[in-house]
């Protein structure tokens, strides 16, 4: 996000996890992430290497890095519609061949309590970012948990057509599972007092 604010163009596809930056074709570095195959970003290492075209293999890289570009079925946008994200979504799923569980209708019923601390930023969010859900696996329940822009909730299904949020969940609360986007026509938010 900082990058692409500063002017930079970002291209992308699923299948490449390698990285490379090209500063005016006279310089640049080639990177990747993930060497210990576990942690990643979070808590791994990267190994990259920094050539200029005063290189003998700069011409490569080069060639290489607009070869990337020119055939990247992604280009970075700031501020995607949902439409966007969605289609982005639909084809990732696809080309995965990821099966999205069949949870949620096209058109729903959100209830929440209006009383709730979590209210008034619940229903801005729900508005206004990418949802992901994960279904929960727990006898006699049927409950799904929705991440919106870094914030966890615990859903109860109360029949085909509606949800309804019972806590807001803390950080230690979040299940780490399987994690789906949303897609949906239109959620109907509905409040109440408790």
């Amino acid at each position: 996000k900082q990058l692409s604010e500063l002017g930079i163009e970002i291209y992308g596809d699923m299948f490449n996890h390698s990285k490379g930056i090209s500063v005016d074709s006279s310089e640049g570095i080639i990177f990747t992430a993930n060497i210990d195959g576990k942690h990643g970003l979070k808590d791994g290492f990267e190994v990259g290497y920094k050539i200029d075209n005063s290189h003998p293999s700069f011409e490569s890289f080069d060639s290489f890095l607009n070869y990337q570009i020119q055939t990247a079925p992604f280009v970075y946008k700031l501020s995607p519609n949902k439409n966007e994200v969605f289609e982005f979504y639909k084809l990732w799923y696809k080309d995965k061949e990821k099966k999205v569980a069949p949870i949620f209708p096209e058109t729903f019923e959100i209830k929440f309590r209006s009383n709730a601390v979590f209210a008034p930023e619940f229903e801005e969010m729900i508005s206004n970012y990418p949802i992901f859900f994960t279904p929960l696996s727990r006898p006699d329940k049927k409950e799904i948990q929705l991440k919106i822009n870094g914030k966890a909730y615990l859903l109860d299904t109360l029949n085909e057509t509606t949800f309804v949020v019972k806590q807001q969940l803390q950080f230690r609360d979040i299940v780490k599972g399987e994690e789906y986007m949303l897609f949906y026509n239109k959620i109907n938010l509905t409040s109440y007092e408790s």
